[in-house]
């Protein structure tokens, strides 16, 4: 037959058309050897104990590899998604790479550091691709012990972008002997570029003798800052900034949707505190509601805003609308400040539920108050 022919005495147009298909093989198999040090394929990693986090965090850190960290909501001391740190957990890498922090099945996890002399999480990275992200984890009962702050979590990223999302920070202190110590619950800083998102979290009970109760947030040149859907509540700074302090030297910073309640500090700003320090910056503060903050000198007990923090004579432009609060204090010059529709004394509930995510709704369901309950948090004393 002519196809056993073809078989067993294969022509010459055959024998070229197998050597082709070898060398094809044979330069794909060299591009791909040449090729492989420059493909970032990812490590996952899931993990179950402290022990595991440890050494996940570790690893990641020199991989040359963008990294993903699961915590089982099934692992931890008490296979309930708890666990109870002995020292913090510590990340820092010089390398181009992202890490990701995350629950591993999108129930909350809960990292405690025990009331002990020690913060529950420190990350820094350097480079420009060296991403933080961190979701769907509690960090409570954390204490910084230093200068740099962030009695819950310190997240410092020279030139790449952070994110933060549907997570909380809860009782977390600060350094009672230092007024340098700032963000009991999150402290968040950047040099230069990059984004800063903060998306459906929970800032409750933090206290510090600094700036930056529940957060503080120190965003370099160029950088993009978008605050949504956050919670601020009953926390406490003794400096300024009760619920939270943001500081932007150039660049946007957008606030939209996010809840400041019962935030408490001994200085300006109980609710927010906005440093603006070069003119250039855009500022939009939309949609928040302030409620029940306490300033004891009086000076912005809902917003504090500085739009003129290099004190040049010209401020940044700053627009702040509906927006519901009791007290509102600002130096945003007249020419550039958009103030309309903000709305005093009109909050629906103690809480303003309306403008809270349903699954931060969830978490608070045990801290609900009556309608007619008036809330007034004393700032504490250390």
């Amino acid at each position: 037959m002519l196809v056993a022919a073809l078989q067993t005495e294969p022509s010459n147009k055959g024998i070229y058309t197998m050597y082709a298909n070898v060398r094809i093989i044979l330069q794909t198999a060299v591009w791909l050897t040449l090729l492989a040090p420059l493909v970032t394929w990812g490590a996952v990693f899931t993990v179950q104990t402290v022990t595991d986090i440890d050494d996940a965090l570790a690893l990641a850190a020199t991989n040359g590899e963008d990294d993903i960290i699961n915590i089982s909501s099934n692992g931890g001391d008490s296979s309930d998604g708890t666990y109870n740190l002995t020292a913090p957990l510590a990340y820092r890498s010089y390398e181009d790479y992202a890490i990701t922090i995350q629950s591993s099945d999108g129930d909350i996890i809960t990292l405690d550091a025990q009331n002990q002399d020690y913060r529950g999480l420190y990350i820094r990275t350097y480079a420009e691709n060296a991403h933080v992200t961190l979701k769907g984890i509690i960090i409570t009962n954390g204490y910084a012990n230093d200068y740099e702050g962030g009695g819950g979590a310190y997240i410092y990223a020279a030139r790449a972008s952070i994110t933060v999302k549907n997570s909380s920070f809860i009782n977390n202190l600060g350094n009672p002997s230092s007024s340098k110590a700032n963000g009991a619950g999150l402290r968040i800083k950047s040099e230069e570029g990059g984004s800063i998102l903060l998306d459906s979290n929970i800032f409750k009970g933090n206290n510090i003798n600094g700036a930056g109760g529940g957060l503080y947030l120190d965003a370099g040149i160029g950088s993009t800052v978008n605050l949504k859907n956050n919670f601020f509540d009953s926390n406490n700074a003794i400096a300024t900034g009760g619920g939270a302090y943001i500081s932007v030297i150039a660049g946007t910073l957008d606030l939209t949707k996010n809840n400041f309640n019962g935030n408490a500090t001994s200085s300006n700003g109980a609710g927010l505190y906005a440093n603006l320090f070069y003119d250039c910056t855009i500022v939009n503060i939309s949609d928040n509601t302030f409620w029940e903050n306490r300033a004891q000198n009086n000076m912005g007990e809902d917003m504090y805003v500085i739009a003129d923090g290099n004190k040049n004579g010209f401020e940044a432009k700053v627009s702040i609308e509906n927006n519901s609060y009791n007290s509102l204090n600002s130096d945003v010059g007249n020419d550039l400040l958009v103030l309309r529709n903000n709305t005093e004394k009109e909050c629906p509930s103690w809480i303003c539920r309306s403008l809270i995510p349903w699954h931060l709704a969830i978490l608070l369901q045990s801290n609900n108050k009556p309608d007619n309950t008036t809330y007034n948090p004393t700032p504490i004393s250390f």
